[in-house]
């Protein structure tokens, strides 16, 4: 086994580390639906989700990646770049940070019981997660990109690696 040193190399390797993401999200979101859709499974659900939601936007937050792959998502057709932008907003304004308040919004409320006593309560309202379509759109997304990274980088990239040698 030869250790490869080099840009092409590291171009390598950064290529496929971005595939990997893009797996991680969709066997997440393969994962949940096998989770039975439930009251008890509420929050499992939620949290593959989320989780899947978290290793899309690694591929395109910061950083080389970024640039890496914004001409894979400037080659996307129209609704598939709007989920993208969906996921990412969900990302970054409601699972990282709880900033959209259409996502989320707490209210503080006082309660007057029939006694009298008064007790304070927080009324909260949460969108959980998109809905199944839209989830389904981002596991086909999540594919459409792997096959893009695949075809267009890991295997030129391949190829070019072993004619060099």
């Amino acid at each position: 086994m030869t250790t490869l040193r080099g840009p092409d190399a590291a171009e390598y390797c950064e290529w496929h580390s971005a595939w990997t993401d893009l797996l991680y999200v969709r066997q997440a979101l393969f994962c949940r639906k096998e989770i039975p859709d439930t009251p008890a499974n509420m929050f499992l659900r939620r949290a593959a989700w989320e989780g899947a939601a978290i290793g899309y936007g690694r591929c395109f937050k910061t950083g080389r990646r970024r640039a890496l792959l914004k001409q894979l998502i400037d080659s996307l057709d129209a609704s598939q770049r709007e989920r993208h932008e969906q996921v990412i907003h969900w990302r970054d304004k409601h699972i990282g940070h709880r900033v959209d308040p259409s996502l989320e919004q707490s209210v503080a409320q006082v309660r007057v019981n029939d006694d009298g006593s008064k007790r304070v309560e927080v009324k909260l309202t949460v969108t959980p997660s998109p809905n199944e379509a839209e989830i389904q759109e981002l596991e086909d997304l999540a594919s459409t990109l792997m096959n893009m990274v695949h075809e267009t980088r890991i295997g030129p990239l391949g190829t070019k690696i072993l004619d060099q040698m």
